[in-house]
């Protein structure tokens, strides 16, 4: 799927002070990603409270809810859309270890 003209970026915090990783994460989507909406979404509560109140602000059909700690690279949404067709229902990078590959689950039909 070829990656849409807007994107939203859900990005959970959790503290009023403003860690030294939210601002590289921040910067690194500044530097990497073209057309999008960053919600910031936080208060004193659970991870999906704010994920949840950040996903109630997207204005398109697409949303990365991504933590606060991420750095993104270049093309690294245009990775992840490649990845993404009808039969997808949710796409991630890898997490850790040697494997650099994408993260892909299909919804399951009931």
């Amino acid at each position: 799927m070829k990656r849409p003209d807007q994107i939203d970026i859900v990005i959970p915090v959790y503290t009023a002070e403003v860690p030294e990783c939210l601002l590289k994460c921040v910067d690194s989507i500044c530097r990497n990603t073209k057309n999008f909406n960053l919600i910031l979404s936080g208060s004193n509560e659970r991870q999906s409270v704010n994920v949840n109140r950040g996903l109630d602000r997207i204005k398109g059909d697409y949303a990365v809810i991504m933590d606060w700690d991420v750095e993104v690279t270049p093309r690294w949404l245009e990775t992840l859309f490649s990845q993404f067709d009808e039969s997808v229902g949710i796409v991630g990078p890898s997490m850790g270890g040697d494997y650099t590959g994408i993260q892909i689950t299909q919804p399951t039909v009931s």
